[in-house]
């Protein structure tokens, strides 16, 4: 149960935003360039550098890049597991690759 004891704040107002998570959320353009930057294996780090160099007024944290970075990375997978988009992926570019497996489902050894 809260009471509500008196309608006044009980500190300052902030000076500034950053770390804010509304302040710092990304717009659709920002994540498409996040996965076009990831599709490229540039490093976290960079694609802030690169969205600050872009706009003056962002407040974007690394952890936000990173949950779209995993965001987008999980949708390109789908239900896969990782497991099993390895194997796809195996097939899908010729890799010659040999498995044995444990049970159905767990993969014992992958050459």
């Amino acid at each position: 149960m809260v009471k509500l004891v008196c309608g006044v704040h009980n500190h300052e107002m902030t000076k500034s935003l950053i770390g804010h998570p509304y302040v710092g959320r990304l717009t659709k353009d920002e994540k498409i360039v996040i996965a076009d930057m990831k599709k490229s294996m540039v490093k976290p780090r960079k694609i802030m550098l690169t969205l600050n160099e872009h706009n003056d007024n962002n407040y974007t944290i690394i952890k936000q890049i990173y949950n779209v970075r995993h965001a987008y990375h999980s949708s390109i997978r789908g239900s896969n597991t990782k497991m099993q988009q390895l194997m796809m992926l195996l097939d899908r570019d010729q890799y010659i690759h040999w498995h044995r497996l444990k049970d159905d489902n767990v993969v014992r050894d992958l050459f």
